[in-house]
């Protein structure tokens, strides 16, 4: 926090103000996953890292929207966050759905400073996007068992 002190006169009478600049509100510098990330898990936390120390805003939100549609598929109260200094962890709620983008929003004030200053909201489908890993397949024992077979040695393999 700034300050400074003001004086000013007028007909040999002098008065001094003392002046307090609060500081902004605090500004996201590091999300994840990062934006535009692919084969981000279905499950697990998104992490928002500001540039000072925050502490969680009741009755705000943290939503989690399906880029395709634009649907809500997950709306987190930011209470929920566990926040050390500067960085607060967000739980989803359920699993997501292979191969599919979203993005987060979130409410203005949602997380505010020592001296009350709350981030600015995101509302944009860009700023934060990511999208989820794709279907695997995976191998069966008729997949695999034949190069077991070669590599055993067994000679009644037919190749």
């Amino acid at each position: 926090m700034a300050s400074a002190t003001l004086t000013a006169s007028k007909n040999n009478v002098s008065k001094s103000v003392d002046l307090f600049l609060l500081p902004d509100a605090p500004t996201l510098s590091i999300v994840t996953p990062a934006n535009s990330a692919i084969d981000v898990p279905v499950t697990g936390q998104l992490t928002l890292t500001f540039d000072e120390d925050v502490t969680v805003v009741s009755g705000k939100n943290i939503y989690l929207k399906k880029k395709s549609d634009n649907t809500t598929v997950q709306t987190i109260a930011a209470s929920n966050a566990q926040v050390s200094g500067t960085t607060a962890t967000v739980s989803l709620l359920g699993s997501l759905e292979k191969e599919t983008e979203y993005y987060v929003n979130m409410d203005a004030g949602a997380f505010q400073n020592s001296f009350s200053n709350g981030n600015t909201e995101i509302t944009s489908n860009t700023r934060w996007s990511f999208t989820t890993v794709k279907n695997t397949v995976s191998p069966t024992a008729d997949d695999i068992y034949p190069y077991y077979a070669i590599a055993s040695g067994e000679n009644n393999v037919n190749v």
